[in-house]
């Protein structure tokens, strides 16, 4: 019996150190802030974030820093986990005290250099997307947010261009300009191999801005929110081909497409005497790619759009 008793002592002594141990770590864990990250976007101030438990989200943050450039320190009271503090020439020393809905606080003291700051540009804004559906060109246009920054810098913009309903990358292009103190809008063109009616084009932009004084990581920026052209529509029971009525050179490649209703079935498409196979664009367009054309008759050579077994566009002249 004696034996018994001591074996539930023993157990029950373990369960409380358990519960024990298991509380301690919640507390401990309790607003701990964590993973202290700061970026900036312009070189002048910094947005500083971390990580602390669900629980700590409850409480309060008391944010204190102070720079070498400005020795007093600064300290506010802030419920978010994202503060804006000025960027230091040398070095930050920062201190974040989360206190808890229940009084229990956790304290963390770091230091941040220049070389633990990132540098990432700010997410560029696209101005206008215009087509000039005549000579399948795109114009884009956009702001490079010179004013934002202290002095003038080198900057690099990649510019995505996609087509069709799976936005398929076509290009990927790099533009260069330098930023002089002020903002400048930046424009460029591109021109399709094929009319834009054939299908929707879709472009973003993202930039990396070369700061040579900057030690520490540079990363290029988030890409713009995607821009639209949508492809040409048709009237109601109707189709059309593109392009219409234009004049190439002999030996020329040409793109040619149908554009039909909405889950028509078009089987293929004819270019003069021969049938090509026809590309898939969308649910409502295909195309087919002429290599090296010949020359035509004087009246042009008819491209004809085809279902399986009716005609359900007439030929246009590529003349």
């Amino acid at each position: 019996m004696w034996k018994n008793s001591s074996l539930r002592c023993l157990f029950a002594l373990a369960i409380l150190c358990l519960r024990s141990l298991i509380y301690s770590q919640e507390i401990g864990s309790l607003g701990d802030p964590q993973n202290l990250k700061c970026v900036t976007h312009n070189l002048c101030k910094m947005a500083c974030t971390w990580v602390v438990s669900s629980k700590g989200r409850h409480g309060q943050t008391d944010f204190c820093y102070t720079t070498n450039d400005l020795p007093p320190l600064m300290c506010f009271k802030t419920k978010e986990i994202r503060v804006e503090i000025p960027v230091s020439e040398s070095s930050t020393m920062v201190t974040i005290t989360t206190n808890s809905i229940s009084a229990d606080f956790a304290t963390k003291d770091c230091e941040i250099h220049e070389k633990d700051i990132s540098f990432v540009p700010l997410t560029p804004h696209v101005l206008s997307l215009t087509p000039e559906f005549s000579t399948f060109t795109l114009s884009l246009k956009w702001s490079d947010n010179e004013s934002v920054f202290p002095y003038g810098l080198d900057a690099f913009w990649q510019i995505e261009i996609l087509h069709k309903e799976a936005m398929e990358k076509v290009t990927q292009v790099t533009y260069y300009s330098k930023l002089t103190h002020e903002d400048i809008i930046l424009s460029w063109n591109w021109k399709s191999d094929m009319p834009l009616e054939c299908t929707s084009h879709y472009v973003k932009i993202h930039c990396y801005i070369n700061v040579t004084q900057f030690v520490s990581h540079k990363d290029w920026s988030d890409w713009s929110p995607v821009e639209e052209v949508p492809g040409k529509d048709t009237e109601p029971n109707g189709s059309r081909v593109f392009p219409q009525d234009t004049v190439v050179a002999v030996g020329s490649d040409v793109t040619n497409c149908c554009v039909h209703d909405e889950g028509q079935w078009i089987q293929w498409i004819v270019y003069g005497p021969e049938i090509y196979p026809m590309i898939h664009l969308s649910s409502w367009s295909g195309a087919i790619r002429v290599l090296n054309a010949s020359a035509s008759d004087t009246s042009g050579t008819n491209v004809v759009c085809a279902a399986p077994c009716t005609l359900i566009a007439l030929a246009h002249n590529l003349n």
